[in-house]
């Protein structure tokens, strides 16, 4: 068995054990961006020009791809089409020449796992990857942030036992990046991610010679200084809720964590990703008359730039509330909720309201109460609790998902292995023979 897989300083060993247990022996190449790491370094092709050819599949997909990326997006546009067509073509090759039965990633975050995926799926190999389900103590396997129909059979119990767990109204999604941080911890972390874009990654990008690597690249805070995300300056908009006046044409529009994969590579439109514009396009194309409560997303306090809440705040019929908010205590006061991909829209749709989406997402053929829409108008609204079948949305979910903890952080180590090695290869198989 022949596989392709694509790591990082702090993912090689673990994907490379993760694999062994599924496969047994396995023949395996590692790719990764960062040079020596692998058998092959995206930068022998980024710096080749011979891989500059001109080829008619990334001709057609370049424009997605570079939007979908937040370093491509923020570099000259030649030369994001040079990196990206060059990268193709090397990967164009290796899996032309590979003849690799599985191509095996963390989940897409950036253009060259974006391309090998693209490639992957045109020469028919299985390829999926791990995530973390909003559901604690379970993951799946995804391509793209869709639902992946692994097709795990589920009992009743486990159905009753999750819904049990996510009904409650202190329920939390528990990722570490949602703790409560103070004035003073935002301020450390800016200071420290300026420093390290300043000062680490230039070194990195000498030291390797590796000027266009994507990871060296990327900048925490791309945008003002320190002043353009003072948390100080953010609590002025900020509402808490027993401040926020609530009505009939309420709709609860739950804040991204962005950049990240969920907004660039799960959405099934690239403009997508532009994620703030997109917020702020979605709301002056919508009813004035319609009440947008946005809650800003805990793990954004002190990151995301103040001028998006000055945007907000230009509308009259928004209110931003603290990102430190109970969230079901809101969810439990509106009717109607506007998500993209997040998990919200999930325990909105648990607890009968009627959920908007902008793109189709890994849970939007589990309920009727979804909608896909582009803008909202009040007679798209709701004023009661909606019907839903719990038990059959849950069991449609649950057996897309596996029982393991899984990451693709720093933290990796703590993944469960054999869970999710056992899944990986029930899933190939089950692959296999559909073919």
């Amino acid at each position: 068995m022949r596989i392709l897989v694509y790591v990082r300083e702090w993912t090689k060993d673990f994907y490379l054990k993760l694999l062994r247990t599924a496969f047994g022996n396995p023949d395996i190449t590692v790719i990764s961006d960062f040079r020596g790491l692998g058998d092959i370094w995206s930068g022998t092709y980024l710096y080749d020009i011979q891989y500059d050819e001109k080829n008619e599949d990334y001709e057609r997909e370049k424009r997605d791809i570079i939007a979908r990326c937040r370093f491509l997006r923020s570099i000259p546009e030649k030369k994001a089409e040079r990196l990206g067509r060059r990268f193709w073509n090397g990967v164009e090759e290796v899996i032309s020449e590979g003849r690799f039965d599985f191509v095996c990633m963390p989940i897409i975050d950036c253009y060259t796992m974006d391309i090998i995926e693209r490639i992957a799926e045109k020469h028919n190999i299985i390829h999926f990857s791990p995530v973390t389900s909003f559901v604690s103590g379970y993951s799946r396997y995804t391509k793209r942030g869709e639902f992946y129909p692994a097709e795990r059979p589920v009992t009743d119990e486990e159905i009753q036992a999750v819904l049990d767990r996510l009904l409650k109204d202190d329920y939390t999604v528990t990722f570490a990046a949602n703790k409560k941080r103070s004035v003073w911890d935002t301020k450390k972390f800016y200071i420290r991610r300026r420093l390290v874009d300043a000062l680490y990654f230039p070194y990195r990008r000498r030291r390797e010679k590796d000027r266009w690597n994507y990871h060296y690249n990327t900048r925490s805070f791309p945008e003002g200084p320190y002043q353009s995300y003072d948390v100080r300056r953010a609590e002025k908009y900020y509402k808490k809720l027993s401040e926020v006046k609530f009505s009939a044409a309420d709709v609860y529009i739950p804040l991204h964590f962005t950049p990240e994969a969920t907004v660039d590579y799960w959405c099934d439109d690239a403009r997508w990703a532009q994620y703030n514009d997109s917020i702020i396009e979605f709301i002056r194309k919508s009813d004035s008359n319609i009440h947008f409560i946005v809650k800003e997303h805990p793990a954004v306090y002190g990151k995301r730039n103040i001028a998006f809440y000055e945007q907000l705040g230009a509308f009259r019929n928004v209110d931003i509330v603290h990102p430190y908010e109970n969230s079901n205590m809101l969810l439990a006061k509106v009717q109607n909720v506007l998500v993209y991909t997040g998990s919200v829209g999930v325990e909105a749709l648990l607890r009968g309201k009627k959920v908007f989406s902008v793109t189709d997402n890994y849970y939007f053929e589990t309920s009727p109460n979804i909608v896909k829409v582009a803008r909202l108008s009040v007679s798209d609204l709701t004023d009661r609790t909606l019907d839903t079948d719990n038990d059959a949305m849950m069991r449609k979910l649950l057996s897309g998902m596996f029982i393991g903890a899984s990451s693709a952080n720093r933290d990796i180590d703590a993944s469960d292995l054999d869970a999710m090695a056992a899944e990986m290869r029930r899933i190939y198989d089950m692959e296999t023979s559909r073919k």
